[in-house]
């Protein structure tokens, strides 16, 4: 009966969203089938499903819970199926929203404070020191363990390895194979080389050419559909400032696991922190968490990514006079024009 009532609210929507949303219905576990049915969750249609209960999920999200008369068991069994239920009512093509793109390219889109207890206030400058003085000492850590395993590539390594490392994103020198394409009756117009093909078409001297050239970065934008009529905006950078920024940052990563952090995450590293957390702690302050930021482009700015661009610049500089020094100067090169490009970066809207 409820089956047929879903289908009779839904006539002329997507029939694989209404599939999915009575499969649903079928699998999950009894309390969160009744905890649905008696708040008519079953009785909403696809279409509203996001307005109506959109803001609710987020709730659920944060606390894990759906309601007090709950034990801790069954809010977290409930809210572990509602996670992601709005994903089910559908997706389209529509583009982006990117005037509230735009909005968040303003300083005043995220304002980060510290605060000064001799004062009883907050300070952007106070929280500006802090971080420098964080960043400043992370970098000097973790360069210290890359020059210390003694696995640094100079760049010309680096680049005849490029066919292992390049990402398969679109690339902005795609042009590049414009001839090949004609000549190739089995490639259609729209068919687009990715940058991992395009990489195929440089050479060293490309890139010598770009580091000489003036620091700038140019992001194309783009829309990404995704379940819940999401429509995420995606970013592809230009391959000048890719490239010469992955050279400025390779095998960071790896020498990232300090003080609890896990940059890299691969499989061991995910295994180590999953045994962590659940055989608890003698120490109470000591927690394991998983983090992921939820907007990028809210929680850092340009002027904090130039700032630790130069800071890791200054801290190869720093170590000039050691081995590898050819090593040592490209990378601090390859920085300085990273955090130089930050200040220097545009976007190209539809």
């Amino acid at each position: 009966e409820t089956d047929l009532r879903i289908m009779g609210m839904n006539i002329g929507w997507m029939e694989f969203a209404v599939a999915g949303w009575m499969l649903w219905r079928m699998i999950v576990p009894q309390n969160v089938k009744t905890w649905a049915e008696e708040n008519d969750v079953f009785m909403i249609p696809l279409k509203d499903l996001k307005n109506k209960i959109g803001g609710f999920l987020d709730d659920v999200r944060r606390c894990a819970a759906v309601n007090s008369k709950y034990t801790k068991e069954e809010n977290i069994e409930i809210a572990g199926h509602l996670r992601k239920l709005t994903n089910i009512s559908g997706r389209d093509l529509l583009p982006a929203d990117f005037e509230q793109e735009k909005e968040r390219t303003n300083p005043k889109y995220a304002v980060r404070m510290y605060p000064e207890r001799s004062r009883k206030t907050m300070s952007i400058k106070k929280w500006w020191e802090k971080t420098k003085w964080t960043m400043q000492e992370l970098i000097h850590e973790i360069i210290n363990q890359m020059i210390e395993q003694g696995n640094l590539r100079t760049i010309t390594n680096w680049w005849k390895q490029r066919i292992a490392w390049t990402p398969g994103g679109s690339s902005s020198k795609r042009h590049n194979l414009d001839v090949y394409k004609e000549s190739d009756k089995r490639i259609q117009k729209e068919d687009r080389p990715n940058k991992k093909t395009v990489s195929e078409t440089l050479d060293i001297n490309d890139l010598r050419d770009w580091v000489y050239s003036k620091p700038r970065g140019i992001a194309r934008v783009s829309t990404k559909p995704e379940p819940g009529f999401k429509r995420r905006a995606l970013y592809a950078q230009d391959d000048e400032s890719t490239y010469i920024a992955s050279y400025a940052s390779v095998d960071f990563e790896k020498c990232m696991n300090i003080g609890g952090m896990v940059a890299k995450q691969t499989p061991k590293d995910v295994i180590e922190w999953m045994n962590a957390t659940k055989k608890g702690h003698n120490n109470d302050s000591r927690i394991w968490v998983s983090l992921d930021y939820s907007d990028f482009n809210k929680e850092h700015s340009k002027l904090l990514l130039m700032l630790l661009n130069v800071i890791i610049c200054q801290e190869w500089l720093k170590r000039r006079h050691e081995r590898s020094q050819d090593i040592i100067i490209s990378k601090a090169i390859c920085s300085l024009w990273t955090a130089k490009s930050h200040i220097n970066a545009w976007t190209r809207y539809p």
